[in-house]
């Protein structure tokens, strides 16, 4: 006999239904759509959903099964990491002619362990040109959003905005941004303004 399990990532209302978004930042603009995937009719192994990507919408609550429910805050390009409330505390990109594109997402961790905040996702940056950048910093902000840390964990049950930095040269463009995150594949476009 065969045994089949599926597990669905992504947000718990139907995506036909949504419209496009978008996010403008003092530096920065963003457009993201939500979309629905098609499957073929081959049916996946166990929990593999590697091959399903859903295009993020800003504002829309996504889930993780088991893991974490999260909603896509913002997208800023910055020279600094900062938390949402004033601080004093931040993190700033060294590399001369580069910038971040900081990806914000409010996340609850639903597993029962916690999760250190540089183990939640992986997340990347494609550029029309084909090179590809990788997330340097992942951050989550303490203290009533006034700080941020890199080393901190996210206990079970616990809601913190979550920041995953990506450094990009000044002049990347168009990008797309990908992510990960336990075996769910996540994309969104992003166009850096000039």
């Amino acid at each position: 006999a065969l045994l089949l399990g599926l597990t669905s990532c992504g947000t718990d209302q139907p995506t036909s239904t949504q419209a496009d978004a978008s996010v403008t930042a003092p530096d920065a603009s963003a457009s993201v759509s939500a979309s629905s995937s098609n499957a073929d009719n081959s049916a996946p192994i166990e929990n593999d959903t590697s091959d399903v990507v859903e295009t993020l919408a800003l504002g829309q609550e996504y889930s993780v099964p088991d893991y974490a429910d999260f909603t896509l805050e913002k997208i800023i390009t910055s020279k600094k990491i900062e938390a949402s409330m004033d601080s004093q505390i931040y993190y700033e990109n060294p590399t001369s002619g580069e910038t971040y594109v900081d990806i914000v997402l409010k996340l609850t961790n639903t597993s029962t362990v916690s999760i250190s905040s540089d183990d939640v996702l992986t997340a990347s940056a494609a550029a029309s040109d084909g090179h590809k950048y990788s997330a340097s910093l992942f951050a989550i902000e303490t203290n009533d959003n006034t700080r941020m840390s890199r080393y901190e964990s996210i206990a079970p049950l616990s809601t913190t905005m979550l920041h995953c930095a990506i450094s990009v040269p000044e002049n990347a463009g168009e990008l797309t941004l990908q992510l990960t995150m336990n075996g769910c594949n996540f994309t969104c476009p992003y166009t850096m303004s000039s």
